[in-house]
């Protein structure tokens, strides 16, 4: 009668990647203060299978964990950590470990991310102006050759990456017949 074998395995597993947040992209910061998630490659070992992927979170400045060790599902590769109390901007990194059937360890860390959880503030309004030392807000012009809009945005934990505007035309015979149309004046 003989045994099935063994497979000696003195290697630990490789990590592969990990990034903050779940998008396409490592994130630098993250838009909450309340979750976090990750995205990573499971880790590359030829000896034994992967059984257990386990995270954390740490404080970046000072190396103290947030969170306890908390298991992920073998088939998941985006956890999030819910119901946290992150500080807003404030640098946290992960730290991901894998352990396979031989029972070795190992990890990698994030790069690191900063808690957002406030959008953007805009102050004041948004003035139409013709050239950018222009302080007042222009309402009529008899020749548009170009316009421009100015103003003041900005956020205390993150960089504004992206800012989208549109362009509104403004009709006043639109607007005086929608005033008709409202009073029941108006037929079209």
């Amino acid at each position: 009668m003989c045994s099935d074998g063994v497979v000696i395995d003195t290697t630990p597993p490789k990590p592969v990647y990990l990034q903050d947040g779940a998008g396409k992209e490592d994130a630098d910061y993250v838009p909450s203060t309340r979750r976090v998630r990750a995205k990573y490659e499971p880790f590359a070992d030829a000896e034994s299978p992967m059984v257990k992927y386990e995270w954390k979170i740490i404080a970046n400045d000072t190396n103290i964990d947030l969170t306890p060790f908390i298991n992920i599902p073998l088939t998941q590769r985006t956890p999030m950590i819910d119901k946290l109390s992150l500080e807003a901007g404030k640098p946290y990194k992960l730290l991901l470990q894998g352990t396979n059937a031989a029972g070795l360890r190992a990890a990698i860390q994030s790069d690191g991310f900063i808690a957002d959880g406030t959008a953007p503030v805009c102050k004041g309004r948004v003035l139409d102006v013709l050239h950018k030392n222009q302080r007042d807000d222009v309402d009529f012009v008899r020749q548009l050759q170009s316009i421009q809009a100015k103003w003041s945005c900005k956020d205390e934990e993150s960089t504004i990456k992206v800012i989208l505007t549109s362009i509104n035309l403004f009709c006043l015979f639109c607007l005086q017949n929608l005033q008709r149309m409202r009073h029941g004046l108006c037929s079209w």
